[in-house]
């Protein structure tokens, strides 16, 4: 018989780690959702391709599978928790089938490779049609290995999920068999990066703004997308930079009076000055940031070269002459860098 795995992570249950990976056992954790279940919405049988819309749409780039992968007598039966479709290789050619159709035998040291979209630091995927046998989970932050984890799955009908985490965010997950065996993979589940949150504390002005900052996206170390960073409700007509530190730091802008905070900790790296247009005396001022085009034109500035999972906080400063200090300050922004 067979019985599908779960691989993942999650602080929950009893925990085995190896090299800085961790199991976790006891159920699916809060804020894990399964991305890809290849019945919901279903997806086609046969041949997939490893950059599959089915992939993509879920936040995955890619799946391959390496090693080998022999036709056997193996066949996916409902009795070994295969409910429905799963990923599979069939004559050495990774599909989807469903039960009662044939699956190959997975070689010792064959498996899958699978690219996020975007750093994780919980995954979980199960595996139908297999029971006691060996396993492997490596995690990567770009090409730099986080740690491998090798187990034994044991277990009967049903088996429980099992969770993995690294000792840090994660785009790239390797899954090996380590014994010879006919295996598929199903249910992908992991968390992702937030995207790019405010926090803190705008100060008021003179004329009453609050200037609010935001960004369309997380930068990306491949400046594979665009990152660009706005802060609205600025004073008219003033002038104003763009910061950014390694560290969050509320702390009040003065010593006493003002209503501003500075939110990042030094060091910090600024962009140069900028006017924020609009109208003086009202809160239609603008200042914005390319950050792409900004860290390119700045290739030695503070942090770089960033990496996967790296975050920066960003600030927004600007002229206000009767404030305390002659200056005020938006709210920041953290983000996290994905591929």
């Amino acid at each position: 018989m067979r019985l599908a795995l779960a691989l993942g992570a999650i602080a929950l249950g009893a925990s085995l780690a190896s090299a800085q990976v961790n199991r976790f056992t006891g159920g699916p954790p809060p804020g894990v959702p399964v991305k890809l279940d290849f019945d919901n919405p279903a997806v086609a049988t046969g041949p997939i391709a490893s950059n599959s819309p089915a992939f993509t749409a879920a936040g995955i780039v890619s799946i391959t599978q390496f090693g080998t992968f022999t036709v056997g007598t193996d066949t996916l039966t409902p009795a070994s928790n295969v409910t429905g479709a799963c990923l599979v290789s069939q004559g050495g050619v990774m599909s989807v089938a469903v039960a009662p159709q044939a699956l190959d035998n997975v070689g010792a040291g064959s498996g899958w490779e699978i690219q996020l979209a975007a750093p994780a630091t919980t995954f979980s995927c199960s595996f139908p049609d297999q029971t006691n046998h060996s396993y492997s989970i490596e995690l990567f932050n770009g090409v730099t290995s986080l740690g491998v984890g090798t187990f034994t799955y044991t277990g009967g009908f049903p088996g429980l999920p099992d969770y993995w985490t690294g000792p840090g965010p994660f785009d790239r997950i390797t899954v090996k068999i380590n014994t010879t065996a006919g295996v598929g993979l199903d249910n992908f589940a992991f968390d992702g990066v937030a995207p790019p949150v405010a926090y803190c504390t705008a100060g008021t002005t003179t004329n009453g703004c609050t200037a609010s900052i935001g960004a369309n996206a997380n930068p990306s170390v491949a400046a594979a997308s665009s990152c660009l960073i706005d802060i609205t409700g600025v004073e008219g007509q003033k002038t104003g930079i763009v910061f950014y530190g390694l560290s969050a730091l509320p702390q009040p802008w003065c010593v006493s009076g003002g209503t501003s905070f500075l939110c990042v900790k030094s060091p910090t790296f600024r962009s140069g000055a900028q006017a924020t247009g609009g109208t003086t005396g009202a809160c239609d001022g603008t200042l914005s940031l390319d950050w792409n085009a900004f860290q390119a034109a700045n290739p030695g500035s503070l942090g770089s070269p960033f990496s996967v999972g790296n975050k920066v906080f960003v600030q927004g400063w600007f002229r206000d002459p009767p404030a305390c200090k002659s200056t005020s300050l938006s709210n920041a922004l953290e983000m996290t860098y994905v591929p």
